[in-house]
């Protein structure tokens, strides 16, 4: 069966399996979203699909294009994207499923990864609402968090040996393949205490992928060029926060725009190309 055949493409189009009506829309701004979720098309459905950020999942602080309880109560299940975390849970009249990522896209993610199947009655005329939500793990490549902050040095290496066993244990019992069978391991530490970076580094060697964190910093400039590239969600949070204290909307409208949705975003070079995209066209 070709991709084709197994695959149910749908951009501005509703269609319906057995009894249930889906519906969906790519991302939208905050106006775009409200305006949708009013529309017709979202009205009729039983099922919405969406990419957004949602304040129950993200906060006010990531400046959310909409929240579940705008969902019209027609809309029995959202299945949404953006979200690089495994959820299955309800909220109000809405069952939210959140596949999330299915790999680690940032060291700050958690590292265990879920596809969801759905299954659907197949009569049109079923109208018993039955529908089977089952998760399915997937296997993935182990991450291991040190904090060196205020451990002393042997536990944090006896705290390193313990990660790499585990994720060698874990490669082995479920066969990883070798592409993704060395762990990523991120070590958080004083930034004036550089020597545990270089004694981590002998110890872990070619063992793992090596991630730092260094804490209490000067300033950006104080940070080696290779360490500034793992900036967590937690940190763009905090700098989508300040966005508009440093970026006037109204003087600097495509600099704002555009630093708003590099930070929103989970792939931020996948974003402004797409933003690229949005202004040559």
């Amino acid at each position: 069966m070709s991709l084709d055949e197994s695959v149910i493409w749908f951009r501005d189009e509703s269609f319906s399996l057995g009894p249930l009506q889906f519906a969906g829309c790519d991302f939208q701004d905050a106006e775009g979203l409200a305006l949708y979720l009013q529309s017709d098309e979202a009205k009729k459905a039983d099922v919405l699909v969406c990419h957004q950020v949602w304040l129950e999942f993200m906060g006010e602080e990531c400046k959310p294009q909409g929240s579940f309880y705008d969902i019209p109560e027609n809309v029995k299940y959202l299945i949404t994207g953006d979200y690089h975390e495994s959820i299955c849970q309800k909220y109000g009249h809405l069952t939210v499923i959140s596949p999330g990522s299915t790999h680690l896209r940032s060291i700050s993610e958690t590292q265990d990864k879920n596809v969801y199947f759905m299954s659907f009655p197949d009569d049109p005329n079923d109208d018993s609402g039955a529908v089977s939500i089952v998760a399915q793990p997937l296997l993935t490549r182990r991450k291991i968090e040190i904090n060196a902050v205020a451990a002393k040095e042997h536990d944090v290496f006896t705290h390193i040996e313990t990660g790499l066993a585990a994720a060698a244990s874990y490669a082995e019992t479920y066969g990883l393949p070798e592409d993704i069978r060395k762990p990523l391991l991120r070590l958080t530490y004083i930034q004036s205490e550089n020597d545990v970076v270089n004694k981590v580094d002998k110890l872990v060697g070619d063992r793992a992928h090596m991630f730092y964190k260094p804490v209490k910093l000067a300033s950006p400039e104080d940070l080696l060029p290779s360490l500034t590239k793992h900036i967590d969600a937690e940190e763009r949070v905090g700098m989508l926060g300040c966005l508009d204290t440093y970026v006037d909307k109204e003087k600097k409208p495509l600099t704002h725009s555009l630093a708003t949705r590099l930070l929103q975003a989970p792939d931020p070079e996948q974003a402004l190309h797409k933003w690229i995209k949005e202004q040559i066209s």
